[in-house]
């Protein structure tokens, strides 16, 4: 319970303030009607060091409260700064590894044949994983023929 302190001195308030007043009402009953002013001074002078006591260690105990429940606060803070901080690490880890795993073409293009199609399956590197057909690009074909000794001078077939 973080504010059995706090309750104990605002206990401890109200019981000194409850005496406060039971020792004026007793001064009105007693002292001011047969009208001695010195026993009214010497009275007031002797409960003052009493009253200022208990206040100043009401006072100290709150505040112990209050610096208890800070650094109680400072602490779970920085556990929990700590573990977001690490959250965001793997978070960091987790976005690359998924950005790692899609497999994006260069072109425009149309899948031909799939040559990798498990779930979950290791593809090594370098290796094929699909064939594809660009959509809009030029289709350029280099080849050596050797041509027959018979062909037309024309050059055609």
């Amino acid at each position: 319970m973080p504010y059995r302190d706090v309750l104990w001195a605002a206990l401890l308030i109200n019981v000194f303030a409850l005496a406060f007043l039971m020792f004026l009402m007793n001064v009105y009953d007693r002292v001011v009607p047969n009208n001695p002013s010195e026993t009214v001074w010497a009275m007031s002078i002797g409960v003052l060091p009493s009253a200022g006591s208990p206040i100043g260690e009401a006072q100290r105990k709150i505040e112990k409260t209050e610096l208890t429940f800070r650094n109680d606060a400072h602490e779970e803070l920085s556990d929990v700064m700590g573990k977001l901080n690490a959250l965001n690490e793997g978070a960091v880890a987790l976005a690359d590894r998924v950005e790692k795993a899609q497999v994006k073409s260069p072109v425009r293009d149309r899948v031909q044949r799939l040559l990798a199609n498990s779930v979950g399956g290791v593809v090594q590197p370098g290796k094929d994983i699909v064939e594809i057909v660009p959509l809009n690009d030029n289709l350029v074909l280099e080849a050596r023929v050797q041509l027959p000794s018979d062909l037309p001078p024309e050059g055609f077939l």
